[in-house]
């Protein structure tokens, strides 16, 4: 699976074997006017990632399984240097990491939902309703989940506070995408759900 990484793509192969292509611009006066893939970075990793990469800055992020749980590591794209563990308190992955933005997301069991910067630092932890139907929309700086059980809920894309959530009460095969101040999306069964925007704080009762 490719994951973009500034201006080129990761990938990892079911080798272990890590991928960095660049995107190429040729100069406007070449006769072959369109952009390139080349391979900037590769090499074979002494590490047992599970096959999915997200990409933020100037590092990767996988998982590795371990007995005692999942851990988060980062991959250098410069010189392909595996960073040191980064604890997830003995849970496993269930979703992710993907990249959000400028961020890297994962959630664990428990329904934990931690999202890491382009340091290889955790930003903050917040909670889950479940596994996302896909990735957040951003709105306002806030990222707004659909688990695919119907469950949406909006944070704090800054600090991982829960500022609503509600119930659609039936499974979504899709995350949000906004429609003016509507969300739409698509139930499993292929019906096509109109909701109003999930506001930023509930209402005062």
């Amino acid at each position: 699976r490719l994951s973009v990484c500034g201006a080129g793509l990761s990938s990892l192969s079911d080798r272990f074997y890590f991928f960095f292509l660049m995107i190429r611009r040729p100069p406007r006066s070449t006769l072959f006017p369109y952009p390139t893939l080349f391979r900037s970075a590769s090499g074979q990793l002494d590490v047992d990632f599970t096959l999915h990469l997200a990409s933020v800055g100037d590092i990767a992020y996988g998982v590795v399984q371990t007995s005692s749980g999942d851990v988060l590591k980062t991959i250098s794209i410069a010189d392909l240097t595996v960073g040191d563990d980064i604890d997830l308190e003995g849970t496993r992955v269930t979703w992710g990491p993907y990249r959000v933005g400028e961020k890297v997301m994962v959630i664990t069991d428990f329904n934990k939902l931690r999202c890491f910067l382009a340091d290889g630092k955790q930003l903050w932890t917040g909670n889950a309703y479940g596994t996302p139907a896909d990735l957040p929309l951003e709105k306002d700086g806030d990222l707004i989940f659909a688990s695919q059980s119907g469950t949406l809920w909006r944070v704090s894309g800054e600090t991982g506070e829960e500022l609503n959530r509600s119930e659609l009460s039936e499974p979504v095969g899709s995350g949000p995408i906004a429609f003016n101040d509507r969300m739409l999306l698509c139930g499993n069964d292929g019906t096509l759900h109109v909701v109003p925007m999930l506001a930023k704080a509930k209402p005062a009762p």
